[in-house]
């Protein structure tokens, strides 16, 4: 039998719906000589996606996917190479996961007449017909939506992809964030105030804080057992945080969920002769846009974008403030049926209260972290073993708690 080409997750990991920890610091990035413009680094990744026979970019007229899009057309001009297509997903009956006119927006101003839109129903159901293709398989992944990409990686074969994922988490709020913007001017919000405190206080006073940030947060469906591992985890993680914000962000690199996720969508991505991209989450862009700004950061995510891309696209599209939320269109139909007449058979009654998940999957939207557990029973159901490292609770990554993570 050969080798598994996937990491995976643990039983509790599964359960939570989350994959924490760190790994370590990986050799060889220090072998290369570092690119000190960000937007120079990140051109330097989308030229190697341009090369490709045709290059698509997974484009929603959202900040990133808007930024990635335009970045890649100043690339290919400048380098005479074609333009990237952009790929969208448009969803008629989600309105939540629409952007209103911002893409067209997006569109006339980088000048682009090839535009691919893939109108969305039920394809996405993390049970439809493609998921369970890709659950039959390949087994339970992180992230679940792997098994809903074939549709994406169909027309982009023979070709690269290109995401915009990760600009959340690189240009998002961290730990010296509020001191960045008190020196800047801006008062944190109310709802930001007790971040803001926490995330100066002493380790004990934060500890406390995120302890109830992440119960709060945290699956009505876990029993205590699973509640408490998962939040020990979990805040283990956050109070790792360095205070320095180039340290902050560097160690986002090298969260095992990201690492993970990463890995398993570009080895689907491979099965369909795709080559697959994430410009944000590239350890050389992170670097460069660490080194512009090391100890201090920038006060909010707007103020990072126009830094790195306000020659590319309107201010407005970089400040923009509203964002379309994707979860509805794969809790679908199908989805709903199997959570209908599903019997609790499948998980783990040390670590899943079965009567409150199907409560939760039966609800009006069920939260995003019980949908590994869909697959998982549904695995179970066909009797199909999951592939789950029930075992090895790090899912094949070792978890790191380096003196570097230490506040």
């Amino acid at each position: 039998m050969s080798e598994d080409p996937y990491l995976r997750m643990s039983s509790l990991e599964a359960a939570a719906g989350w994959v924490p920890g760190f790994v370590p610091v990986q050799p060889g990035l220090e072998e290369h000589v570092p690119i000190e413009d960000p937007l120079e680094a990140f051109e330097a990744v989308l030229l190697k996606a341009l090369q490709f026979r045709t290059c698509f970019v997974e484009f929603s007229g959202g900040r990133d996917s808007s930024a990635v899009l335009a970045a890649a057309c100043q690339v290919a001009r400048r380098e005479g190479l074609a333009l990237p297509v952009p790929l969208t997903r448009v969803f008629p009956e989600a309105p939540t996961a629409r952007e209103g006119d911002w893409p067209e927006r997006v569109i006339r101003h980088l000048g682009l007449k090839e535009w691919i839109r893939l109108e969305i129903r039920d394809e996405l159901d993390l049970l439809g017909p493609t998921a369970i293709e890709g659950i039959r398989q390949h087994g339970l992944l992180w992230p679940v939506t792997v098994h809903t990409k074939p549709m994406t990686f169909e027309q982009a074969r023979g070709g690269a992809l290109v995401s915009g994922e990760g600009g959340d988490e690189v240009f998002g709020r961290r730990r010296i964030t509020p001191v960045t913007m008190l020196l800047a001017g801006i008062r944190p919000r109310s709802l930001g105030l007790k971040f803001s405190l926490a995330a100066l206080s002493p380790k004990l006073i934060r500890k406390r804080y995120a302890e109830s940030s992440v119960r709060k947060s945290v699956g009505s469906w876990l029993t205590p057992l699973a509640a408490n591992a998962h939040t020990e985890s979990v805040v283990a993680d956050e109070l790792g945080e360095p205070i320095v914000w180039a340290e902050s962000v560097r160690a986002l690199s090298r969260r095992r969920g990201w690492i993970m996720g990463k890995h398993n969508l570009s080895v689907r991505a491979k099965q369909h002769d795709v080559e697959y991209f994430h410009p944000l989450l590239d350890e050389r862009f992170i670097e460069a846009f660490v080194r512009r700004r090391p100890i201090l950061g920038y006060p909010n995510r707007t103020t990072a974008m126009q830094a790195i891309f306000g020659s590319l696209l309107p201010a407005e599209v970089l400040a923009r403030s509203t964002k379309a939320r994707f979860n509805s269109p794969y809790f679908h139909d199908y989805c709903r049926a199997f959570a209908r007449d599903w019997s609790g058979e499948g998980v783990d009654p040390e670590l899943v209260h079965v009567e409150e998940l199907k409560r939760v999957w039966n609800g009006d939207l069920p939260h995003a972290q019980s949908l590994p557990l869909l697959h998982q029973a549904w695995l179970a159901v066909s009797g199909i073993a999951s592939s789950l490292r029930a075992t090895t609770p790090n899912g094949g990554l070792s978890v790191v708690r380096d003196p570097s993570l230490n506040p």
